[in-house]
C-alpha cells in the first residue's frame, strides 16, 4: 500500500512538473522571453499571445531603444534550416525596418533613461518567397517581443505572434503595426 501511495505521489509531482512547464513555455514559444505569466491569447490570431501592463506607463515613454534582434528559431521551423547568416542578417533588417518607420514620430535613441521604451525582440520562424533572401523576399515571420521601461526593467506589453503578409514583406507590415501599436497607446489616431 505504501509503495502504490509512493507511486502515486511521484506520477502526481512529475504531472505538475509537467504542467508547470506548459504554463511557463506555452507551445509556439521559445523561451526568448522568459516568463509567459499574465500572457493571454492575441485578439487577431488564436495561436499569439500578448500582455500589455494594466496602466498606462508607455504614455510616458516617447522614446524607443531598439536593442539588437536575435534569432530563437522554433524546433523543425523553417528558420532553424535556414543559413545563420542570412537568418543573422534578416533580424537586423528587421530591426533597422521598425526604426525607420517608427523614427518619424518618436525618438530612437542608443541609452537608456527616463521615458525610454527599450524593445527586445527575437525571429523565432521565417518564410521567404521562392528562392529570395531579401527582407523584401520575407512573406511571412513569427516574433517574441517585449517592451519594457528602460530604466526600471518592468514589462509595459509582450508579444507573441505570426504574421502571413501574402505577397507584400511581412517586415513593412509588422513595422506598420508597431507604429500603430504605439500611437495607439499614446492617443494618437
Amino acid at each position: 500500500m505504501i509503495r502504490i501511495r509512493s507511486l502515486i505521489t511521484t506520477a502526481a509531482l512529475i504531472a505538475g512538473l509537467f504542467c508547470a512547464g506548459c504554463a511557463t513555455q506555452p507551445f509556439g514559444t521559445t523561451g526568448f522571453l522568459g516568463s509567459y505569466e499574465g500572457m493571454a491569447v492575441h485578439p487577431q490570431e488564436p495561436t499569439g499571445l500578448r500582455f500589455i501592463a494594466p496602466h498606462d506607463a508607455m504614455l510616458e515613454c516617447d522614446q524607443l531603444l531598439f536593442d539588437a534582434f536575435e534569432i530563437h528559431a522554433l524546433p523543425n521551423s523553417t528558420l532553424a534550416n535556414e543559413d545563420p547568416a542570412v537568418a543573422k542578417r534578416m533580424a537586423a533588417a528587421f530591426r533597422e525596418k521598425l526604426i525607420s518607420v517608427v523614427e518619424p514620430y518618436y525618438d530612437v535613441v542608443a541609452k537608456a533613461g527616463p521615458h525610454v521604451m527599450r524593445t527586445r525582440c527575437a525571429l523565432s520562424e521565417m518564410k521567404f518567397k521562392g528562392d529570395g533572401r531579401t527582407p523584401d523576399d520575407v512573406v511571412s515571420v513569427r516574433f517574441e517581443a517585449e517592451m519594457l521601461d528602460s530604466v526600471t526593467g518592468e514589462r509595459m506589453a509582450a508579444v507573441v505572434r505570426s504574421f502571413d503578409a501574402g505577397d507584400q514583406s511581412a517586415f513593412d507590415a509588422l513595422a506598420i503595426a508597431l507604429l500603430d501599436f504605439m500611437n495607439e497607446h499614446h492617443g494618437i489616431e
